[in-house]
């Protein structure tokens, strides 16, 4: 299944990049609309601090898609 498309607005890079991770997440799933739980898994798999705080708590890709 193809990513669904996503508009964007003129914003950072790193935001850019989440909602096109998103983007491709929801599409896999068969989904049409991204939603907060593509955005939190797509955040769970960045280097930047709310990547690695969400890890510290416990929220990993492999956690959040079970």
């Amino acid at each position: 299944m193809e990513a669904v498309k996503v508009r964007t607005e003129p914003t950072t890079w790193q935001v850019n990049r989440l909602v096109l991770q998103a983007g491709a997440l929801a599409g896999g799933w068969g989904h049409a609309f991204v939603g907060t739980e593509h955005l939190l898994l797509a955040m769970t798999g960045g280097a930047d601090s709310a990547a690695r705080l969400l890890r510290r708590a416990g929220a990993s890709a492999e956690a959040l898609s079970d």
